[in-house]
């Protein structure tokens, strides 16, 4: 036998992209969301990696704020959503067999994968409405900011061209 047979083989079982305070974003989290818009028929950009990236480096960023912000989030809340992504997956599947033999889990097995993560996105939607709660736009706001990207843009055109 050879040192080279001799020794295990190195298989690298997932990667860590992130660490956010105590939470990790891993690299399989990554591609199970880009493999489920392509399950899902949506649209993969070409720089989907590094965007997801960065929507769930934000997203960690809001959920911790949230917990430390004690902000509210229901065990109801999490199963009412967990509910209603099987339903839109039955929905899309055809029925709660396909669904189960696509993931190849059960509905339950399915929803506890996923409760960990809704009630992460629940807390970053909370901690995102808490911050944007108290800003107030008005529409002369939205038709300067509008009208200074017209300029703008008006004029980019115009050193195209």
């Amino acid at each position: 036998i050879t040192a080279a047979n001799s020794q295990a083989a190195k298989v690298v079982a997932d990667k860590i992209l992130g660490i956010v305070g105590n939470r990790i974003i891993l690299y399989s989290d990554i591609k199970n969301t880009i493999a489920d818009a392509e399950r899902n028929g949506d649209p993969v950009p070409e720089n989907a990696h590094c965007y997801l990236l960065e929507q769930a480096l934000v997203s960690k960023v809001l959920m911790l704020q949230a917990e430390k912000d004690s902000l509210p989030v229901t065990d109801e809340e999490v199963e009412a959503d967990l509910e209603n992504r099987i339903r839109r997956y039955i929905n899309v599947y055809g029925s709660q067999e396909a669904l189960e033999e696509i993931a190849g889990k059960s509905i339950h097995q399915i929803k506890e994968d996923a409760r960990n993560v809704v009630r992460e996105q629940k807390l970053a939607e909370a901690m995102q409405r808490k911050v944007v709660e108290s800003v107030r736009i008005t529409p002369y706001e939205v038709k300067t900011f509008f009208d200074h990207q017209f300029i703008h843009l008006t004029n980019l055109l115009n050193k195209i061209y």
